[in-house]
This record gives structure tokens, C-alpha cells and sequence, in this order.
């Protein structure tokens, strides 16, 4: 019988055992300890998840109405609202605009069935919970349902978000369901800021409790499933790689992780050049930040109920919170495209460009550092003889003003500018009207002014912000210019068509 040849391979299996051989006694242990920190960290995470389904399902509502709650607070007029106060008013254009914002949002919005806007009522009111007026209700006209104006809503001490929002000025939801008259429900509240800062009324939202429970049973089942698997997958696997923690498995993984890269990149240059086009983008970021949350959400749970306690080694606590801080960058950043993809579709009607630019001013002052910088809003009024009419999306243009607004906020701020200044004006120009926004900041660098998807300067920037401006002017058959102010900042030039 020909012997073996000492020079070719001898299958997979020698290779394993002359691999194994050459391994130091230490890698044993460390076998050992992945196994057991692997399964008590699998068991211990399965049953706090297990024990905590109602809490992350309660969690997780609360998330989605808030970002809810923020998306269509952002298209009312709180100063058109607090002057609401008499049934007689329902037939006026503020009540009118405001009502159909609400109805819009209902269908938008999964497992919301009311929303409306509150005031405290003034004066005596016998019921000393029931103390809130109905200003504007987004239920439909023709339903049975519909409040008008000035009608006391009645509530109880468990409306404890209602109650509490008025004192902390922020938003609120139910830490448990609420049983009124229209069903069981959790409810979220958050302040319509007024022009000034103030706020006299809020916007209610409510969601049904039956949407909870079955967000609860799903996450329950979600767990109970991952759990059972990866109980069953995590012996073998964590032994198997204590075994073979080796160089040569620490260079292949490197090598993974570099494919990995390369693939992302590849990924990420395809996203920037159909960013722009593609109308299903929105169901995608959606489909992806409903786990993100729920991954985040998990984590920060984890590592809460972890604390003070050695249920969760030092190393399992460390990856959580590595975890936790990816997921919630992630997070951010698909929001941002949101609100990006948000932009894709648009719905045009005649719109007074000059009343979408106050409106857009009002919400900067309101909600970035406009209000500590000098935003000089007087140039919107130089041709107040009429209203500039174009044909638009009255909420994508306010969102891109935003956008700009806030853009020259942070580059003033960021570059230390002594008496910062922030001048917004509007002028017909032939057959278009023309929006200018100019600064004293730092201006343009070379590579800004192509505005692309996912390309910052900025350290903790996103690259979203000019190309959601120039993406909106596409849609409206505009243009957008970029230049250098007179005082040698960034100068931004909108050119819509005049209708």
C-alpha cells in the first residue's frame, strides 16, 4: 500500500486536530468561561425580556406617538389655534386649516383613532378633573363623534398625561390606559408653542388599547422564539469559538469585516444616487427603525434592571451599552432620512409663499437657536401689498426653510460669530419669487454647494440638510442658489415659480 504523501492535505478533520494541538492550555478556559457567560447572559436576558414584554410594548408606543405628536404639531398654527374660542369660529380659515391637518394626520398614523387640541377651561368648573374646552377636533364632520369648539372633555385622575403636561410643559403620555366614554385608550400629549414661547393649548392624541396588547403579544412571541433559538444555538457555538480563538480566525475576521465595509460602501454609494427617486424608501426606513427601536430599547432595559445587581457580568454589560449606542446612532440617522424621504411626494395647491415663510420662521425661533440669534425677519414684509401666490407643498417648503434656518444657526454657532445675524427676505423677480436667506457666518465651503446625499463637513452633521432643500425645489419646479452674502457669510436663494 503506497503510503500517505507527507506533503498534501489530509481533510479538514487533521487540519482541526493539528489546529487544536497547537493551541496554548489557556484556550480551554477561555472556552469554558464564553460557554458559561454565554448561557447565564442568554437565560438571564431571556427572562427579563420575558417578565418586561407589557413595559418595552408600552415603551415602544410611547416612541411612536411622540414622533407623531412632534410631525403634526410641527403643521399647526399654535398662535391661530390660542385664538380659538367660540363655536362661531369653526367656519374660519385658522379652524378650518387646522381641522384638516388633524384629519389628514388620522390615516397616516397606525392605531390612531381621535386627535384633537385642549385648553384649560376658565372660570368655575364643577367637575375639578373635567377642567379641559375641545379647540379643534380631528374627527371628521359627518362623524357622531365630531366636538366643537368650547365643549368640556371629560377626564378622571387616571388621565394623568393631560393633567401633567400643563406643569411640565413638555410631552406627556399615559403610564397606563385610560377607560372614558369613547373606549380604553392610551393617550399622549404634547404643547403647541406659541410665537412668543408660551402655550395655552395641546395637542391630544390617543391610541387604542387593543393596538398595545397586540404590539405586547408580538414582542412576547418575538422573544420567547429568539430566546428558545438562540438557547439551543448558544452552546455549541460559544464552544466551538472558545476553542478557536486564534490568529488565523482573528485575520479571517478581520477580512470579513473589511468585505463588510466594502459592501456597506457599496450600499451606501447605491442609496445616494436613488435617494432621491425612489417612492418606496419610506416603508423601508420604517421596516428598519421598528427593530433599531425595539433592539435600543431592549438594551437600555437590560442594562436599567441590570444595574447594581451581578446579574450581567462586566463584559455583557460592556456590549450592551456598546449595543445601545449604535442602535440609537442608527436611529438618528434614519430619522433624518425620514424626514428626507418625506420630501419624495408632494401635493400642490396655491399657497401664499409669504405666509409659509412666517410660519417657518415662527417654528425656528421656537425650536433651535434662532431664538438666541439675531433672525431678522423684516424683509418678508418689504412687498406686503398682496400675498406671493405659488403653486406648492406648503409643508415641504416650511421644512426646507427650517432646514436652511437651522442650517446657519449651527455654522454660526459652531464658528463663534460675534453678533451673529440671520436676514430672511422675499421679492418678486419677473415670473418668480425669490427667497433669501444670507448670514454673517463662515459661509460655503467648495465641497457644500453640490449639496449630496450623505455628505457633511460636519462632525456630527448628516449630509441631509441642502439636499433636502434642493430635492424640494426639484419637485417645484424651482431652483436654488448658493453664494456669499454681503457680509461675507452663506447666502441661500430659493427661486419658485410665481403662480
Amino acid at each position: 500500500m503506497k503510503p500517505p504523501d507527507p506533503g498534501r492535505p489530509r481533510g479538514p478533520l487533521h487540519a482541526f486536530r493539528t489546529l487544536q494541538s497547537r493551541l496554548s492550555p489557556i484556550a480551554t478556559t477561555l472556552a469554558l468561561v464564553l460557554v458559561s457567560t454565554a448561557s447565564v447572559t442568554t437565560l438571564v436576558t431571556g427572562v427579563f425580556l420575558l417578565r418586561s414584554s407589557q413595559t418595552l410594548a408600552s415603551q415602544q408606543t410611547a416612541l411612536r406617538l411622540k414622533d407623531a405628536a412632534k410631525l403634526v404639531a410641527s403643521q399647526l398654527d399654535a398662535d391661530a389655534i390660542a385664538g380659538l374660542r367660540d363655536p362661531s369660529q369653526m367656519t374660519s380659515t385658522a379652524y378650518q386649516q387646522a381641522h384638516a391637518a388633524l384629519t389628514g394626520a388620522l390615516p397616516d398614523i397606525d392605531g390612531i383613532h381621535y386627535i384633537y387640541t385642549l385648553r384649560k377651561a376658565e372660570g368655575f368648573i364643577k367637575d375639578p378633573f373635567s377642567r379641559y374646552l375641545f379647540v379643534v377636533d380631528g374627527t371628521p364632520y359627518n362623524d357622531k363623534d365630531f366636538t366643537a369648539i368650547g365643549v368640556v372633555m371629560p377626564t378622571s385622575p387616571s388621565t394623568d398625561a393631560l393633567h401633567r403636561v400643563w406643569s411640565t410643559g413638555k410631552f406627556e403620555v399615559d403610564r397606563t390606559f385610560v377607560t372614558d366614554q369613547w373606549g380604553t385608550w392610551m393617550s399622549s400629549y404634547i404643547p403647541l408653542i406659541r410665537s412668543d414661547g408660551s402655550f395655552e393649548t395641546v395637542l391630544g392624541i390617543d391610541i387604542s388599547a387593543g393596538k398595545v396588547v397586540k404590539e405586547r403579544n408580538q414582542i412576547l412571541g418575538n422573544i420567547s422564539q429568539s430566546y428558545l433559538l438562540s438557547l439551543l444555538l448558544t452552546l455549541p457555538v460559544a464552544a466551538i469559538a472558545g476553542v478557536l480563538i486564534t490568529k488565523p480566525l482573528r485575520d479571517e475576521q478581520q477580512r470579513v469585516q473589511t468585505i463588510s465595509r466594502l459592501k456597506e460602501a457599496e450600499t451606501l454609494a447605491l442609496l445616494k444616487a436613488k435617494l432621491s427617486s425612489s417612492l418606496q424608501a419610506a416603508a423601508v426606513a420604517h421596516e428598519i427603525n421598528q427593530p433599531l427601536s425595539t433592539v435600543l430599547l431592549n438594551s437600555q432595559l437590560l442594562l436599567h434592571q441590570g444595574e447594581g445587581t451581578d446579574l450581567l457580568p462586566a463584559p455583557a454589560r460592556d456590549q450592551l451599552q456598546n449595543l445601545a449606542m449604535e442602535a440609537q446612532r442608527m436611529v438618528t440617522t434614519i430619522e433624518k432620512m425620514r424626514t428626507l424621504l418625506r420630501n419624495v411626494q408632494t401635493e400642490h395647491q396655491r399657497i401664499d409663499l409669504r405666509e409659509v415663510a412666517r410660519s417657518a420662521v415662527l417654528y425656528a425661533r421656537s425650536a433651535t437657536a434662532a431664538s438666541r440669534l439675531g433672525l431678522d425677519s423684516s424683509g418678508l414684509e418689504e412687498e406686503a401689498s398682496g400675498p406671493a401666490w405659488i403653486e406648492g407643498d406648503g409643508a415641504q417648503i416650511q421644512i426646507a426653510i427650517v432646514n436652511l434656518l437651522r442650517n446657519a444657526c449651527e455654522a454660526l454657532v459652531e464658528a463663534d460669530v460675534q453678533d451673529p445675524r440671520i436676514g430672511i427676505s422675499l421679492h418678486r423677480d419677473g415670473a418668480h419669487w425669490l427667497l433669501t436667506l444670507a448670514d454673517n457666518g463662515p459661509g460655503f465651503r467648495g465641497d457644500e454647494s453640490d449639496a449630496a446625499p450623505l455628505h457633511t463637513t460636519k462632525a456630527e452633521g448628516s449630509g441631509l440638510g441642502l439636499f433636502v432643500v434642493r430635492t424640494t425645489m426639484d419637485h417645484h419646479k424651482g431652483g436654488m442658489d448658493l453664494g456669499c452674502s454681503e457680509h461675507g457669510g452663506a447666502l441661500v436663494q430659493l427661486r419658485f415659480p410665481a403662480a
